[in-house]
């Protein structure tokens, strides 16, 4: 099992939900699908993913499959959400049963690289935030919680407050008005978040998905550069926000694959990026 701290993902966002993508979500079935995803991914230099929405009868279900295809997984822990967004202090005795419970479960499996115990936490979470992070680096030190922040203000409170593994953000500057190649909200926002960051290894998630009315995907070119312009700030890790395409998803985002599971263009840029980042971190 690798530790967390020293890993240097290229990874993306995965939808744990198969009926959300389109496919049935009976385990077996459920199994037979991660095991194709992930296979997939790692076949174009994917060495990670960060699952939201898992059932949590198909937890050690996609687990599983990770072990099997060689995949890093953080995996996201709903039951973990109300005490962080709760106005007052956490139940510490309670939250501490729970993540034993969690970690006792879940731990045994090498593929396991973080628990997410929230993503996007608020500024007024930070304070509860930091409470059950703490208790989960106690129980699994090798596997530090995991939140990926989408304002620089908030992950500056917590890294005045504390270190942190790796600090991790979102960057989604494209919108359908954007034009093409202008990246100046991206470059403002990277130099905010690494600002906020400090000395903290920096993970950031790109933009590769589209939802109408909303984002639009980016071009090729801009995925290369929002990759490059990361790894040029210090970034040692890259995720691509969103694999699949979710058709049955309230939101109906579109991702790296299309809707019928077909790779876009944009889902080569992963690949480079991957090869990228390697020739930097060996000093190429």
């Amino acid at each position: 099992m690798s530790d967390s701290r020293v890993f240097h993902p290229i990874g993306v966002w995965f939808e744990g939900r198969p009926d959300w993508a389109g496919s049935p979500a009976e385990p077996a079935a459920a199994a037979v699908y991660y095991d194709r995803c992930f296979a997939d991914l790692a076949a174009h230099g994917v060495n990670a993913a960060v699952v939201t929405n898992t059932p949590v009868p198909l937890r050690t279900t996609i687990l599983a499959a990770a072990d099997r295809q060689g995949l890093r997984i953080v995996l996201d822990l709903p039951e973990f959400h109300p005490a962080i967004r709760g106005d007052g202090p956490i139940d510490e005795a309670a939250v501490r049963a729970e993540a034993r419970k969690t970690v006792q479960t879940l731990g045994v499996h090498d593929s396991l690289l973080a628990y997410q115990i929230y993503d996007e936490p608020e500024n007024r979470m930070v304070r509860n935030w930091l409470a059950v992070r703490d208790i989960f680096a106690e129980l699994d030190p090798v596997r530090p919680p995991f939140s990926c922040f989408c304002r620089a203000e908030s992950l500056g409170l917590v890294t005045a407050r504390t270190d942190l593994p790796q600090a991790v953000f979102d960057i989604y500057p494209l919108r359908p008005d954007t034009l093409e190649n202008d990246l100046t909200e991206f470059d403002s926002t990277l130099a905010a978040f690494r600002d906020a960051a400090r000395c903290n290894p920096m993970w950031v998630v790109l933009q590769s998905f589209a939802k109408k009315d909303f984002w639009r995907y980016p071009t090729f070119e801009e995925l290369l550069a929002m990759a490059d312009r990361s790894l040029t700030a210090g970034a040692e890790g890259l995720f691509f926000f969103l694999y699949q395409s979710l058709p049955n998803h309230p939101e109906q985002l579109e991702g790296l694959l299309d809707n019928e599971g077909r790779e876009t263009p944009l889902y080569r840029g992963v690949g480079e990026a991957a090869s990228e980042l390697q020739r930097r971190l060996n000093g190429a």
